[in-house]
């Protein structure tokens, strides 16, 4: 089966079922996006086709679309989001044989609602039972993350006492050995793990037991929850930013060194499952220097170009200014503190002051660091994990040391503060609460988010941002939200 789409000066574009099947989900959506852009501009070209009849097809290609999105989420495992997709597919644009990849997605999702009633877990999931009877933590008190771990430990135990057993997972090479050890102890709730792949196994087994795991893995278990600070819902909240200022023509800078939990990388991966994605203008990598990755973000290389060719053409000398691209809306650095406090200087060489400017330190920098160069730092929005303290005058009430060893005791002390608060308020709805660790939400699925910082940098001021400002755009990531400003 083959598709088919006209338009008059463009010929007949023709897509083979088969072929696109062996390339990846991403080529195929990017493919349709190019003909959907070729059809809309061959609207002020004269055509055969009618008004009517190309607005049928653009509307056939953006069904195409979330069809593809759709089915590239159900391999993913996010559920959700198949079932947010498919209900904004109008089934009577699509084909014969697309309509059938509709109501096999269609039946996914109500074999899945089918199963989730019938799933004796289920019930845990809205309220996720918690009880403090026989608490019981899986932490390495040896080896390599011994250290990390007993420092966890001592943060549980500042808010459990002594009630709180632990097994020493660093003694076991196999998690279902672990787990015959921890089933003799009947726990009522399990604290940890702290590795991500034993997280993964564990959450394999037949059981019903309420667990917080201390890393990033994302378990779709309703009574497992992760409770670590993560690139990834740093970048949620980046998106809510942008969304809060209306920053749509975004121009990205970030490290040229391949890595997957690279913060550019997760936030591409983020950017591809949101219903509502950011137009990325332009991306650069840095593969040496700053400014030469600059001038290539704002197309200044092709000004000079085109200046170097009118010379040459001319065959004499000409005084010329170099030209950036002045569309962009704001500007975004994944990179070092040292490269970073660049961004601002040459925005300003390029013309470019009415752009925002946001930093995501990657690696992220010492306090110190960041203390010593806050006169150099100019407007610019530095986005920072709830931990991370700029004390300028040295007076905090609840600091956490930079260092990892410190921010695992407050993790630890946290979860637990945060577990009990929920215990005794019994409460369904998204709550908010502020630790040594930094601001927690707690949405209505009882599922943890450390809340980041956003910081104002600008001549050795460190002003931050009120976070309270994105909840709308946190608890509604799908929704349009309009803001009007002051003076509309």
């Amino acid at each position: 089966m083959r598709r088919h789409v006209q338009g008059a000066g463009l010929g007949i574009l023709t897509f083979s079922a088969a072929k696109i099947a062996r390339f990846s989900q991403k080529f195929m959506i990017l493919a349709l996006c190019a003909v959907l852009f070729e059809a809309q501009a061959a609207e002020s070209l004269p055509h055969s086709v009618s008004d009517e009849e190309m607005g049928q097809q653009v509307q056939q290609l953006d069904a195409e679309i979330l069809l593809l999105k759709a089915e590239l989420a159900r391999q993913n495992g996010n559920d959700r989001l198949v079932k947010a997709l498919i209900d904004k597919i109008p089934s009577k644009r699509l084909k014969a044989e697309d309509r059938q990849r509709l109501a096999s997605l269609q039946r996914y999702c109500q074999q899945k609602a089918a199963v989730a009633e019938t799933d004796p877990t289920h019930a845990l999931a809205p309220n996720f039972t918690l009880s403090f009877q026989h608490p019981l933590a899986i932490l390495p008190l040896s080896g390599p993350y011994g250290p990390l771990g007993q420092s966890l430990l001592k943060g549980l135990q500042s808010e459990l006492g002594e009630t709180v057993q632990v097994v020493d997972s660093a003694l076991f090479q196999d998690p279902v050995q672990l787990w015959s050890l921890v089933s003799l102890y009947q726990p009522s709730l399990i604290l940890g793990p702290l590795r991500p792949d034993w997280s993964l196994a564990l959450s394999q087994l037949n059981t019903t037991i309420p667990m917080v795991t201390f890393n990033a893995q994302t378990i779709s278990k309703p009574h497992i929850r992760s409770f670590a600070p993560n690139k990834r819902e740093r970048l949620l909240f980046l998106n809510a930013f942008l969304q809060f200022q209306q920053l749509k023509r975004i121009g990205v800078l970030y490290p040229s060194a391949k890595n997957a939990q690279s913060y550019f990388e997760i936030w591409q991966a983020l950017n591809r499952e949101s219903l509502q994605p950011f137009k990325i203008q332009a991306t650069q990598s840095i593969s040496r220097r700053v400014d030469q990755a600059f001038f290539q973000l704002v197309n200044a290389d092709q000004s000079q170009k085109r200046a170097r060719w009118l010379q040459h053409t001319l065959e004499r000398p000409l005084q010329y200014q170099l030209r950036a691209r002045q569309d962009l809306q704001a500007i975004i650095m994944m990179a070092p503190r040292s490269q970073g406090i660049q961004g601002r200087p040459l925005m300003r060489y390029y013309h470019l002051d009415q752009a925002s400017y946001i930093w995501v330190p990657d690696p992220l920098p010492s306090q110190e660091e960041m203390v010593k160069s806050l006169p150099i730092w100019q407007q610019t929005y530095a986005l920072f994990p709830a931990y991370f303290q700029l004390n300028t005058q040295k007076e905090a009430i609840l600091e956490v040391e930079n260092s990892t060893v410190g921010i695992f005791y407050a993790i630890g002390e946290a979860v637990v503060k945060v577990l009990k608060a929920l215990q005794d308020r019994n409460d369904v709805s998204s709550q908010i609460f502020k630790t040594r660790l930094g601001h927690i939400w707690v949405d209505k699925e009882k599922q943890f988010h450390l809340i980041p910082k956003i910081i104002w940098l600008d001549e050795g001021q460190a002003q931050p941002f009120a976070m309270s400002h994105l909840w709308p755009y946190l608890l509604k990531p799908t929704a349009a939200v309009e803001r009007k400003h002051e003076g509309e």
